[in-house]
């Protein structure tokens, strides 16, 4: 059978210290091809699959809003991260390399070490803009960033290709389609204002080689929560493979900057912590 889960938060946490737990009390039922015997799928596995889910969705969001920062036109006030920009033309593409450096700096409430290499033509601004993101030896909270950024603003899309997210135990593979349209903050310099409304599609393979799929329907990102969980609310429909017989539906929602939540699963509610 499936199984909904309904993450709701809970009060006082920051996401970088804390760690994912889910709770289940469910499972699925699947049927042997060889006999009758019904069995249970490791709830291990099903915890797994939905932290490496909103760890890239945490993750990806927030390297976003650090592109977007470099490309904010009083970023030359600001001493750190280091800001290089190359072939400055607005008729053809430039290079701006952002540059934390080779040792963990925070920032925001986040470690960053390593660099991003941004190729874009336009102004951030215009309808015009395209950027392509890649990484150098780039770690988020000592997480190994790969993956291409691409960001269209005048399809008001943003993608993640071939996204890698590597700690001490495994690596997650992530693909994402982010359609953004922006409800606030159209009228200021600083990009701290910002909130956005995301519509997404995304399909990725877990450590534990498990394949799961989304779909996520007026997701709300707020930049000034980037300090904590800047994806603040909406749902997201994920898709878990499980022996290719099972699939799992978890629904994942918040109403504020806390990265800490509630788990609801047939009514009852358990606790999921992120880090």
């Amino acid at each position: 059978m499936n199984l909904i889960i309904h993450f709701l938060p809970m009060i006082n946490n920051i996401f970088f210290d804390l760690k994912f737990k889910i709770i289940f009390l469910g499972y699925f039922l699947i049927v042997s091809c060889t006999d009758d015997k019904v069995i249970m799928v490791p709830e291990q596995e099903i915890t797994q699959t939905s932290s490496d889910y909103i760890k890239c969705e945490v993750y990806f969001n927030s390297i976003v809003y650090e592109i977007e920062k470099g490309f904010s036109t009083n970023v030359s006030s600001r001493s750190f991260p280091i800001y290089i920009n190359h072939n400055l033309s607005t008729s053809n593409e430039d290079t701006l390399i952002i540059d934390y450096g080779n040792s963990n700096t925070l920032i925001n409430g986040k470690f960053f070490r390593g660099r991003i290499i941004n190729i874009y033509s336009g102004l951030v601004n215009d309808t015009n803009f395209n950027c392509s993101s890649n990484f150098d030896n780039f770690y988020l909270n000592n997480n190994l960033i790969n993956g291409t950024i691409t960001i269209d603003n005048d399809e008001g899309e943003i993608q993640i290709i071939n996204g890698e997210v590597t700690d001490i135990s495994g690596k997650i593979n992530w693909n994402s389609v982010q359609k953004r349209t922006q409800s606030h903050g159209l009228q200021t310099v600083n990009i701290e204002d910002d909130k956005f409304t995301v519509n997404s599609s995304t399909t990725g393979n877990g450590k534990n080689n498990i394949n799961f799929s989304t779909k996520s329907d007026s997701l709300k990102i707020r930049y000034d929560c980037i300090e904590s969980c800047l994806v603040y609310d909406g749902i997201s429909i994920i898709n878990v493979e499980i022996d290719d017989v099972s699939k799992k539906d978890i629904i994942f929602g918040s109403q504020s900057c806390n990265c800490n939540y509630n788990v609801i699963i047939s009514g009852n509610s358990y606790p999921l912590y992120l880090y």
